[in-house]
């Protein structure tokens, strides 16, 4: 009686190809899911990045600056963008992943020492006015 083997059959070049399938496979299926991963992050570090003045464009092509940026829920976003030629500006309300680029960034950043030396200012005036009286004697 001759016991026919399935395994004896085969050539070792084909488990090479079978092996080097299977491995290609895997790698088609595993690739993209970090490639996914880092396209995600860059993609919410940039709407948690805008701000009100930043001009940016829309994926349908809509140019304009922002105005306002709202959370609808804790994972929704929503922005107000100011568009058009002056004299006749439109406001409109879009989704934040409508977003395809940040033209440009506000440049109306106050440094951290000014802010506080403003918001010292406004608490006590008296004690601006005090101080100013010193430095004039």
């Amino acid at each position: 009686m001759v016991k026919f083997s399935l395994l004896s059959a085969v050539d070792p070049t084909t488990w090479i190809f079978i092996v080097l399938l299977v491995l290609l496979i895997v790698a088609l299926l595993v690739v993209p899911m970090f490639t996914n991963k880092k396209r995600a992050k860059q993609t919410d570090e940039l709407h948690r990045s805008l701000k009100p003045g930043d001009m940016i464009k829309t994926i349908g092509g809509i140019v304009g600056t922002i105005v306002e940026i709202r959370q609808i829920s804790p994972v929704d976003k929503e922005m107000v963008i100011e568009t058009g030629v002056e004299g006749s500006k439109t406001t409109m309300v879009l989704d934040i992943q409508a977003l395809y680029m940040v033209i440009s960034r506000s440049s109306t950043i106050v440094p951290a020492e000014e802010e506080n030396q403003t918001e010292d200012a406004s608490e006590n005036p008296a004690d601006t006015d005090a101080a100013e009286e010193s430095a004039a004697d």
